[in-house]
């Protein structure tokens, strides 16, 4: 919900003419996904809600929360697939690691000799 109110933010703001953080910081829209304030009265409550902010976007901000879906939340995974190697791209990494684990046993890392085997 923190990433559509922050959007949510952005249009009033549009609308005035001013920065987002003037309409609502960052800490006053953390507490209002933790709070999820349902009337004017509990708006009112939260860090950075005076009576004239109140007034000017509870009509746009209330509504807005109490019908927020949980399943409208975006899911912001990343996927990320290690691309498989062919033997040429093999040859080089055992080089490598043959050399790590030959200066490893020179200068006597036990780190570097976790995975020797």
């Amino acid at each position: 919900m923190y990433v559509q109110l922050k959007t949510k933010r952005l249009e009033l703001a549009k609308k005035i003419g001013k920065p987002a953080f003037t309409v609502f910081s960052n800490k006053t829209l953390e507490e209002s996904v933790r709070v999820k304030p349902k009337t004017n009265k509990e708006l009112l409550k939260i860090y950075g809600i005076s009576q004239k902010k109140c007034e000017a976007y509870s009509i746009s901000i209330l509504p807005f929360i109490v019908n927020f879906k949980v399943n409208s939340e975006p899911k912001l995974t990343q996927k990320y697939t290690f691309p498989k190697l062919n033997n040429q791209e093999l040859k080089p990494c055992d080089a490598l690691k043959k050399l790590r684990l030959q200066i490893a046993n020179d200068v006597s890392f036990p780190f570097f000799r976790a995975n020797q085997k």
